[in-house]
């Protein structure tokens, strides 16, 4: 991982552990950095901060700007990782899926609900199995990765809801002007 998106990443984490809600990541950032809203996702996703947006957000964080921008702020424990990861995924299960998910990996509906609290952490084989039934890309490594950081998301179903929330909240006469190629790209399906 290089510089900036290690930075990136830690950025993500200093919001999480903040608490702050996954919806109000952009507009926290433009406000420690004192950024338009464009900006502040660029940030998120790619971590090219400015010296000063660098500087405010260690200050605001209390973070130095060497940890900030080199060192990795998530901790280096797999087991919390994959908690992580397990209740961020878990948590996109609609009414009745959760049983569902069980039976496609022919374990108990408590299973899953075991590993949702962190009481039970599933097997290496079930952790792939469990990356192709969210749709991570190929690779992905529920111990390692923290997908409970991603921005925009990682996993099929959060970007669904991510898409369908900006369709929802675009003003009209943008939609109008961006539905012909909308339209397009979707009548195929």
């Amino acid at each position: 991982m290089d510089a900036n998106s290690r930075a990136a990443e830690n950025l993500r984490y200093l919001l999480w552990t903040r608490g702050e809600d996954r919806a109000l990541w952009v507009e926290r950032v433009a406000e420690w950095t004192g950024c338009d809203r464009r900006r502040a996702i660029r940030l998120l996703r790619s971590g090219r901060f400015t010296s000063g947006e660098q500087e405010r957000i260690a200050r605001v964080c209390d973070v130095s700007i060497e940890e900030l921008r080199f060192g990795r702020l998530v901790p280096d424990r797999p087991d919390l990782i994959l908690h992580e990861n397990l209740r961020y995924l878990l948590k996109t299960l609609e009414h009745g899926e959760q049983k569902r998910l069980a039976g496609l990996l022919d374990m108990e509906t408590g299973t899953v609900s075991r590993w949702r609290g962190g009481k039970q952490l599933p097997e290496g084989k079930t952790q792939a199995a469990l990356s192709r039934y969210f749709g991570l890309p190929t690779g992905t490594d529920l111990q390692t990765d923290p997908i409970f950081l991603s921005y925009p998301p990682a996993d099929d179903r959060q970007r669904r809801q991510w898409l369908r929330d900006r369709i929802e909240n675009l003003n009209p006469e943008l939609l109008s002007d961006l539905f012909p190629a909308l339209e397009r790209l979707f009548e195929d399906e």
